[in-house]
């Protein structure tokens, strides 16, 4: 009689060890890892520094405009917009690319 507790016993807890990873996570637990995939692909996918440092090169060219528009007045004023844009450029693609791989995780979870 024992030998059969002891054998339901670990066939319910050998069960109960399956059933746990194969359980849904939770929504926030969804949420959280979505969020962490999205950042890390978005990132993954923009090249990482090389997309901000374009956003530099931007500015740069920027200022060699505005340097040969009007001297060194023109020069800061241009490389801040061309930095702005490049920066502003970085973001929205970035975010773009966030919001795809967001969603496409949460459709999968």
């Amino acid at each position: 009689m024992k030998k059969i507790a002891l054998i339901a016993f670990c066939a319910a807890f050998a069960a109960s060890l399956v059933a746990l990873p194969l359980s849904a996570p939770s929504q926030a637990a969804s949420t959280d890892s979505c969020k962490a995939y999205a950042k890390k692909m978005a990132d993954r996918k923009m090249g990482g520094p090389k997309s901000a440092e374009n956003a530099m090169l931007m500015g740069a060219t920027g200022g060699l405009a505005g340097k040969s528009a009007d001297g060194k007045r023109h020069f800061t004023g241009f490389g801040l917009g061309g930095a702005a844009i490049g920066l502003i450029v970085y973001n929205d693609k970035r975010m773009k690319h966030y919001k795809h791989y967001y969603n496409r995780c949460m459709t999968r979870a």
